[in-house]
């Protein structure tokens, strides 16, 4: 994709790193992938596609990961009733960026551990939006979910998620009106410790 194609997109993409990763027993957004970390990792896939302006969007631990991980103050935003759940976390995020800037006409969202997936597959997720204009999503064993994006005449929607119910619930809810793209293995539940070290030895970045 280069930036003719991209020119009549303005995006923004809204990276979910608030929780808490109880599971994990460490911030989750700061475990090592390559020579970064989940976070700095994914950044790292999409700082580079035009038009697309990133939000990270932190809640637990986030002092935590500013001090580890530079961001630009105007990248991050903070959330600090991260404990109502993922929806209402997306929410907050999508509220966010709507009051600072009306003129996205889609929002990218994604989690932040999702390390496998690269830049070549938000770019897919990009150019089939520009193509149809309507959600965008990806599929995986036989389920749906982020990274997805959403128009904006879907903004509204976003902002009344609530509790646990994140994008997945707005895509199930519209998935007639929705393009879905096969992931594959590249979604990959990584809530726990063991989950992370099997991925991380898997992927041989890892010697042990």
């Amino acid at each position: 994709m280069n930036k003719k194609e991209n020119k009549n997109a303005k995006i923004a993409f809204l990276l979910l790193a608030a929780g808490a990763s109880s599971r994990m027993g460490q911030p989750k957004q700061l475990l090592p992938w390559k020579d970064s970390t989940f976070l700095e990792h994914t950044i790292s896939q999409v700082k580079n596609i035009p038009n697309l302006d990133i939000f990270v969007l932190l809640g637990a631990n986030h002092q935590v990961i500013l001090d580890k991980v530079k961001l630009n103050p105007s990248s991050y935003i903070i959330h600090f009733n991260w404990k109502n759940g993922m929806g209402n976390s997306l929410a907050f995020g999508v509220q966010y960026i709507v009051a600072n800037d009306c003129n996205y006409e889609a929002i990218l969202v994604a989690t932040v551990d999702q390390p496998l997936i690269k830049v070549n597959e938000y770019k897919l997720l990009i150019k089939r939006y520009i193509q149809n204009k309507n959600i965008i999503s990806c599929s995986y064993k036989n389920n749906v979910g982020v990274p997805a994006i959403f128009p904006k005449k879907y903004f509204n929607k976003l902002q009344q998620l609530e509790g646990d119910r994140g994008a997945k619930k707005l895509i199930i809810e519209h998935i007639k009106e929705c393009e879905t793209i096969d992931f594959g293995d590249k979604i990959v539940d990584i809530d726990t410790l063991e989950q992370y070290k099997q991925l991380y030895r898997k992927h041989s970045l890892i010697n042990k």
